[in-house]
């Protein structure tokens, strides 16, 4: 019997690309890697002490670079939150005390429930040889405004006084991909291994309690340490040790998402402990800022 090799190579070669393939698909499949987007706000960048809403509203550039920064994020998929609409809701609900004013970005971040903002500082530069727009955007984890990512682009010189076309053209090429792949990058870390909290405990000068005090049959510090153990993210934490006064964890780690699927910040971690350790019998007190939590025994 002859064999047909110019029909059967076809087949071998049809074969091995199946196989291949199955294999490949069989690795996907068998993944555990699950792609978290995370959720955006633009704002435009301010100094300490500035008023948001009259940077934006006295500087069209910034309006418009802010607007097409979400636009870019939109068009890719991501979850954006408005600007405007924002600022609006956080000077409907929020008593705009001077001491509010003057956290006004963190209270926009924090009404908008974003994963990340995204600041957009705009430098414009007007000469004989053409006019041009410097463009800085820095990403920041919203919970513990720790820097992810940064980018600095630029339109280069135009004979043109339209900040529209100016700003497009800093924005032009692979500026917001190669941007928004450093911040997946970093935040798909984040999702992996919890963010990180830095949790303090102090015991007041009045109080007649200290890390030596046996709570549930453990001294303070012992107790402490295995509430961590069954609380961070993973069993993921880290001490730098005890005193009779001071128990310092430097990083805690928690996780992006609570059982509901919604934000979990380092407020939330921070209500757990304070309602266990008054579970407990401890009389505390609590403090949060950003991603540092203090607790003090009274």
């Amino acid at each position: 019997m002859r064999i047909n090799y110019s029909t059967i190579k076809p087949i071998l070669l049809l074969v091995s690309l199946f196989s291949l393939n199955s294999n490949l698909f069989g690795q996907a499949s068998n993944s555990n890697v699950v792609t978290v987007q995370p959720s955006i706000i633009v704002i435009p960048y301010v100094t300490e002490g500035q008023d948001i809403r009259k940077v934006l509203e006295a500087d069209v550039t910034k309006r418009i670079a802010v607007t097409l920064v979400k636009d870019g994020f939109d068009q890719r998929g991501f979850t954006t939150y408005d600007f405007v609409q924002t600022l609006k809701n956080v000077e409907t609900n929020q008593a705009m005390t001077i001491e509010a004013q003057s956290d006004y970005q963190s209270m926009i971040v924090a009404e908008s429930g974003a994963d990340i903002f995204i600041s957009v500082e705009v430098s414009v530069t007007n000469s004989s040889s053409g006019n041009s727009v410097d463009l800085i955007l820095t990403a920041y984890e919203a919970s513990t405004a720790r820097s992810l990512s940064n980018k600095v682009c630029s339109s280069g010189k135009f004979y043109t006084t339209d900040s529209k076309l100016l700003v497009q053209k800093a924005l032009s090429g692979t500026v917001i991909p190669d941007f928004l792949n450093v911040i997946q990058q970093k935040f798909n870390d984040i999702v992996t291994n919890g963010r990180s909290v830095a949790i303090e405990f102090s015991i007041d000068p009045s109080s007649s309690v200290d890390m030596s005090k046996e709570i549930d049959g453990l001294p303070l510090s012992d107790f402490l340490e295995v509430w961590m153990s069954e609380n961070a993210f993973k069993n993921n934490y880290r001490s730098s040790g005890a005193t009779r006064i001071k128990m310092i964890f430097e990083d805690v780690r928690i996780p992006v998402r609570d059982a509901n699927g919604t934000n979990y910040t380092p407020s939330k971690f921070a209500l757990k402990l304070f309602i266990d350790l008054k579970k407990a019998g401890l009389q505390v007190t609590k403090d949060v800022k950003r991603q540092n939590i203090y607790i003090t025994f009274k």
